[in-house]
């Protein structure tokens, strides 16, 4: 339970710190979700922390947002609304059969059905890079607590920010320098 007060914390702290650049990005994110509805969406497994920390303070971006400056939760890749996890999840599978055994939680999609996926397992959780047309699979956050440190770090540091377009961008190297610091060991961050 302490672990999951915590992850609360840190995403709370996170829409804070988006919110100070893109006042009114979390009223786009819609209201939380009680416990019962989440878990319906998992198929009634576990909720893992970071989800409920999500899903409870907020529902996600909707697929059809017009305004670009509240699209991305991070440069590219929108936050999934709770209703779609079960679709998505589907279609993972479907297309990378290799991770029918293993249990993945897409939490961020693009529009080319690429995401960043919560994967569980007994002794850890980390955040990857599931890309519809490659096989291979990323390991991008350590952790559920790095993916959050890391986002917020790249917002407070300058590495997310909007473009003269109302698009969030990204200063690379900054991001890479924040995701090497509190990632260490993920390939992601040096390729």
């Amino acid at each position: 339970m302490s672990g999951e007060r915590s992850m609360e914390r840190q995403f709370r702290a996170l829409l804070t710190t988006i919110e100070a650049l893109r006042p009114g990005y979390r009223a786009t994110l819609g209201a939380g979700c009680d416990a019962a509805r989440i878990q319906r969406a998992l198929g009634g497994q576990r909720v893992p922390d970071l989800i409920h920390a999500i899903y409870t303070h907020v529902c996600g971006t909707v697929r059809e947002i017009q305004d670009q400056r509240f699209m991305d939760l991070v440069p590219g890749y929108r936050l999934l609304q709770l209703d779609e996890i079960p679709g998505r999840i589907a279609e993972i599978q479907a297309h990378h059969g290799s991770l029918a055994s293993q249990r993945i939680i897409p939490i961020l999609g693009d529009y080319a059905s690429n995401y960043f996926c919560l994967r569980v397992s007994d002794s850890a959780d980390e955040i990857v890079s599931i890309v519809h047309d490659d096989d291979e699979i990323d390991v991008v956050y350590a952790s559920s607590s790095t993916f959050l440190d890391t986002v917020a770090e790249c917002y407070e540091a300058g590495a997310y920010f909007l473009d003269e377009d109302g698009f969030l961008d990204c200063d690379d190297e900054r991001e890479e320098a924040i995701g090497r610091a509190h990632n260490p060991g993920c390939d992601y961050w040096e390729d």
